[in-house]
């Protein structure tokens, strides 16, 4: 339910966003009014769409590295909260995340100890988000230490296949 209302909630922030764009630009070329207003609603909504869908597939697989993290380490945490971390943790990823990371490789040069660092600072938001949902201590320390982790060898394989040649730093 979370899932849906946040894609739900992405949906409307998109079109809302999108159409006034598409409408400005339409009307500065559009010469018939009523084709015109079908056509900026109907490419605003496929627009939206695919931005939605986008952000779907990507709530998906962080879903599924939480489930990857609850299953490996028999952690028993119920779907509905895997669902509120998920939505949680996918907000923190797209918006927080970016000012640390932007810190981190201020500070430090070589890839591969940016990637850890990123790592160990998303486990400790990560353990702090899973709590503040109301996992016990252990819980959101070892689903945090496991979805931090998949999110990482999925950053690392990501980065080794983009560069092959040259080092990581």
């Amino acid at each position: 339910m979370w899932l849906l209302v946040f894609l739900i909630f992405i949906f409307i922030i998109s079109i809302s966003l999108i159409f006034p764009m598409v409408f400005k630009g339409e009307r500065k070329e559009a010469t018939d009014e009523k084709a015109s207003m079908w056509l900026v609603s109907f490419v605003s909504t496929l627009l939206a769409l695919l931005i939605t869908a986008i952000f779907g597939g990507l709530s998906l697989v962080l879903l599924g590295a939480l489930n990857v993290a609850n299953i490996v380490l028999s952690i028993d945490v119920s779907s509905s909260k895997l669902i509120v971390l998920t939505v949680c943790y996918f907000i923190y990823l797209f918006t927080i995340e970016t000012v640390f990371e932007t810190i981190i490789n201020f500070l430090i040069s070589i890839k591969l100890f940016q990637q850890i660092l990123l790592a160990l600072v998303r486990i400790l938001v990560f353990g702090l988000i899973a709590t503040l949902v109301g996992l016990s201590y252990d819980q959101a320390i070892l689903i945090a230490t496991g979805s931090a982790a998949v999110l990482l060898v999925i950053e690392l394989l990501y980065e080794f296949k983009q560069k092959p040649d040259q080092p990581s730093h």
